[in-house]
């Protein structure tokens, strides 16, 4: 049995090991061009050059996507890294990631997808992915096909799509194909995987599920009417996954109400943390209460980060960015609902409060903060809310 099935349980499959390192590469190129990495994402082919037509990377691009792969890979545990710079295709740069596997690469280094800010480096070895991957496993043993509607290069989406479809032995769809498939060409044993802005999104369009199909989302909790609205079109199930990028997979619930059942490689330590089966302790992210010793549920997290489709984002590290704008006095970033989930809104006490500053300000906030992270509402006023004891107040 070659290294790569010891990890995973069966071998990494060519295409699934396509659809990352294509993703990596169409990343690494948006990143660098400003371009949409579905656009990148259309232009590589398995066989093309990339150095010649239709992608035509320079030699900095090159470099930079050799890098993104070598690091996610961590080819370099094994020494193959300088083989990605003898190769000019993504089919060849597949077969170094797959050797690679096979010769004893130590896991996978995820870059934490949830959070603004600097990205952190997530390791995860192939034992703990591989842990993971038969408690997955066992929840959806029954696909007959995967539709990633996420990222795989963060680690929900490569668990959930990549590395399940490898472990099932079943096709995946990811990108635009996959998006295509779920408007129009849904059948009985496909797995859709989401988060909750998406389901809605779906929910929305598609009018009815055919029998058999089922879901999984996570990123962000699902609201209960939106649970209640999907099984209304005929999904046939729901898994939210509970979850971070630290951590990977906690725990799991099928339906609304339900607390979160353990993954079977978690157990307790203590109110707060998590303890693997290898022995390593883990803090979890969120306040938890405990409903017996294997079931949970979350109650705010411990970082004071919010969740806006999916992004962990930080009020008060909002606040302090817009305080940087020179048209901003000082401001207020708070939470408010919409009928389509979470959002941020602000009340901004402006240096010079006209038509032009508050023009200014918007443009500012568009060009700096992420979509996340962008207050869809703005108050102005000449000084903050407070209330009679001289606390910051909330504001309608």
């Amino acid at each position: 049995m070659c290294p790569a099935t010891d990890r995973l349980g069966a071998p990494l499959t060519r295409s699934a090991c396509e659809t990352l390192v294509r993703e990596l590469v169409a990343c690494e190129l948006a990143d660098q061009r400003g371009e949409a990495i579905g656009d990148m994402l259309a232009q590589l082919q398995p066989d093309a050059p990339l150095n010649g037509a239709p992608v035509r990377m320079d030699s900095l691009e090159f470099m930079a996507a050799a890098q993104a792969v070598n690091a996610f890979f961590r080819l370099h545990s094994v020494g193959t890294e300088d083989y990605l710079l003898r190769h000019r295709t993504i089919g060849d740069w597949v077969e170094v990631v797959l050797e690679t596997v096979r010769q004893g690469a130590d896991g996978i280094a995820f870059q934490s997808g949830g959070t603004t800010g600097t990205p952190k480096t997530q390791f995860q070895p192939w034992v703990h992915l591989s842990a993971e991957l038969d408690q997955l496993a066992s929840l959806v043993g029954g696909a007959r096909r995967i539709l990633l509607l996420v990222p795989c290069r963060h680690i929900y989406g490569c668990l959930w799509g990549p590395l399940l479809a490898s472990r099932l032995q079943v096709p995946l769809l990811a990108g635009p194909r996959a998006d295509a498939v779920a408007h129009g060409e849904l059948r009985a044993g496909d797995l859709v995987i989401g988060f909750p802005e998406r389901w809605q999104y779906l929910a929305g369009s598609i009018g009815a599920f055919p029998d058999g199909v089922a879901g999984v989302t996570s990123t962000a909790p699902c609201p209960e009417s939106l649970w209640q609205e999907l099984a209304d079109i005929g999904l046939s199930r729901l898994l939210e996954i509970y979850g971070s990028s630290e951590t990977g997979g906690i725990g799991w619930r099928d339906a609304a109400e339900h607390p979160f059942q353990l993954l079977a490689h978690w157990q307790p330590a203590g109110d707060t943390a998590l303890t693997r089966q290898d022995g390593e302790t883990v803090a979890l992210p969120d306040h938890v209460v405990w409903e017996g010793s294997a079931r949970l549920r979350p109650s705010g997290r411990r970082d004071h980060a919010v969740q806006i489709a999916g992004v962990n984002v930080i009020p008060e590290t909002v606040r302090e960015r817009m305080n940087q704008c020179p048209d901003i006095e000082d401001c207020a970033v708070r939470t408010r609902q919409t009928g389509r989930g979470q959002r941020l809104k602000a009340f901004v006490v402006a240096r010079h409060d006209d038509a032009q500053a508050r023009e200014r300000i918007a443009d500012w906030l568009h060009t700096h903060l992420s979509a996340a992270e962008r207050p869809v509402a703005l108050t102005y006023g000449e000084a903050l809310p407070r209330n009679d004891m001289g606390k910051l107040a909330d504001w309608p």
